[in-house]
């Protein structure tokens, strides 16, 4: 199975819904469309949905603190949502729930 980012907006909120292993060859695809919805000014919020992610590695992890600061220059608030176990065990591993909001 491939990986997907699709990305959509709604009323000034984003929502990027994640499909596969988000690792090193999946993390630029990624990045892009976050980056996309960053440099629109009427995003305040971004969303990422991580139900369909089914692993996520070191590469991933840097992708994710990268997007959050550019977002927090930005004034825009970034919540994942929808993490399986094992991505919330990586997640909380790298102490992610302290510097993001996780649903």
């Amino acid at each position: 199975m491939s990986f997907r980012a699709i990305a959509g907006v709604d009323h000034g909120a984003a929502k990027i819904n994640l499909v596969g292993v988000l690792d090193t060859a999946s993390e630029e695809q990624f990045r892009q469309c976050s980056e996309g919805l960053l440099e629109s000014p009427s995003i305040r919020e971004i969303e990422i949905d991580m139900e369909g992610v089914r692993r996520i590695d070191g590469a991933a992890l840097v992708t994710l603190l990268d997007i959050r600061e550019k977002a927090a220059a930005l004034n825009r608030h970034l919540v994942l949502k929808g993490c399986r176990r094992s991505v919330r065990h990586t997640l909380e591993e790298a102490i992610f729930q302290r510097m993001f909001a996780l649903r």
